[in-house]
């Protein structure tokens, strides 16, 4: 199926909140099973059978992306792609730890790799997110709307609804009041926007945490508490959507990499040496803009990162957080960090 041109599931897309969405747990664990199964594959030695479960992880995507409109795309849809991606970059470091790709399947892979471009995506999502709560906001019914944000899931008994402060707000306050939290979530969001710059394939870390500081201070205010309800976490869906696509654009050069150390026994002094016959073309750290931070080791191996969404240069260290695991918000973002 995935091989057809154009797929889309019939409903009515005119209705934000009607719109027919893919089941998104389904998604995920399909997703799962693949990528334990390529794994199987590479411990038994059969890369040609991983590569094909690898490619199938990979093609799923085009589901969550509507190809090839791209439209429309919710915010759920496109982080679902984002941790779908991340689940395959990590799926071809898996295989690379254990030396189990070989020429032919790295290839492919770079290939694959090379295609992955989240930002475009998820900056339209945001776009469109704003939007759609608008919409609903605008046509539906007081007493809908006030069920489907005040209660999970919106379906509340009346003894309920009696109890539920932000139901009866929602449900009794003005119609002015709803066109001045639909300014506000309109501008609020524009703010965020500007936190991304997907002409330069840039995220910018400052930006999107001021913008976000700011709507959280929305809360107490009656022309804006809809904006504050209704806004999603922007830091930590651009923050992660950052760390995947970096992730992606580490392997992509790990890949080369290993190819060259394949024809000439031993990494290159710099990147460069990769183009044009490993890469085509070297991707920029999407924090900053820079080159990535790459040096070999002195144990033969080499060391690859971002700098991060501190936008600092820690020389290669990664932070931790208290359960022991990475902290994306400190440290660098290092390539084939061992997993514990």
């Amino acid at each position: 199926a995935l091989k057809r041109p154009y797929t889309r599931i019939d409903g009515d897309y005119s209705q934000p909140f009607a719109m027919p969405i893919p089941n998104f747990i389904t998604m995920r664990t399909v997703a799962q099973v693949l990528a334990e199964r390529t794994k199987c594959y590479l411990l038994l030695g059969e890369p040609e059978k991983a590569l094909r479960e690898l490619t199938l992880l990979h093609d799923v995507c085009r589901v969550l992306e509507s190809r090839p409109t791209g439209k429309p795309m919710t915010l759920v849809a496109a982080m679902i792609n984002v941790a779908i991606v991340g689940l395959y970059v990590g799926t071809v470091e898996d295989g690379m730890r254990l030396q189990a790709w070989h020429e032919p399947q790295l290839i492919t892979i770079e290939k694959q790799l090379s295609e992955i471009y989240l930002l475009p995506h998820v900056f339209s999502a945001f776009a469109q997110e704003p939007v759609a709560v608008c919409r609903d906001i605008e046509t539906l019914p007081s007493s809908t709307f006030a069920a489907m944000f005040a209660f999970s899931p919106p379906y509340p008994s009346l003894r309920q609804k009696l109890k539920n402060p932000a139901y009866l707000l929602i449900r009794w306050m003005p119609r002015g009041w709803f066109y001045q939290n639909m300014v506000n979530i309109a501008r609020r969001s524009q703010k965020v926007l500007g936190g991304f710059d997907p002409s330069s394939d840039l995220v910018l870390p400052r930006k999107v945490e001021t913008s976000y500081r700011e709507i959280e201070n929305l809360r107490s205010q009656p022309y804006t508490f809809l904006a504050a309800i209704t806004v999603p976490n922007y830091i930590k869906a651009t923050q992660r959507l950052a760390y995947n696509q970096t992730s992606a654009n580490e392997t992509l050069l790990a890949c080369a990499l290993e190819r060259y150390r394949l024809a000439h026994g031993e990494f290159p002094e710099t990147l460069d040496a990769l183009t044009p016959q490993f890469i085509e073309k070297l991707p920029h750290d999407l924090i900053g803009g820079q080159p990535l931070h790459y040096r070999r080791t002195d144990d033969g191996k080499f060391l690859l990162y971002s700098i991060g969404w501190n936008e600092k240069d820690d020389g290669g260290e990664v932070a931790l957080n208290k359960e022991g695991k990475e902290d994306l918000e400190n440290g660098d973002w290092v390539w084939g960090i061992p997993t514990k």
